[in-house]
């Protein structure tokens, strides 16, 4: 029973590793503000809005771009969540390469956190299996609503 908990955690940290590989998009108002593949950058990764580029009709998304070699696992979902500072979940999608928000519903979530993390992580679509290890979230980035 060891043994199996050990080969799960380790398999679920090569796969974090794996998942830190794939790059996305973060795009507000048809406009790419980040390309990157890498995780856990809140220095680079920060996106600094003001309430007149959240107030229209347009959309705020996150999109993977996984290549051969980093698609997700089977068995495993990628999911892909805006958190706030206490790590309260506000919007979430499982089973996703991508997330969309309409602005002005984003700008309902951000009005008084004034900060989110974007985050993403793989989980086994197993629930057992997912009860039996920790799964770690990564941070794409950060949205910060500006006065």
């Amino acid at each position: 029973m060891k043994q199996a908990i050990v080969f799960i955690a380790l398999l679920a940290i090569s796969l974090s590793a794996s998942a830190q590989m794939s790059s996305w998009k973060i795009t507000l108002n048809k406009k790419a503000v980040i390309k990157s593949s890498t995780v856990d950058d809140t220095v680079a990764n920060v996106i600094r809005v003001k309430k007149a580029d959240l107030s229209n009709n347009n959309l705020f998304k996150i999109e993977f771009d996984d290549n051969k070699a980093n698609e997700v696992p089977k068995g495993w979902v990628r999911s892909i969540g805006l958190f706030d500072e206490k790590g309260e979940g506000t919007a979430q999608k499982d089973s996703a390469d991508q997330i969309f928000l309409f602005n002005k519903d984003l700008l309902k979530i951000i009005w008084t956190r004034k900060k989110l993390n974007i985050c993403a992580w793989l989980a086994p679509a197993d629930p057992a299996m997912a009860k039996a290890i920790r799964i770690k979230r990564n941070v794409l980035g950060v949205l910060i609503l500006e006065d």
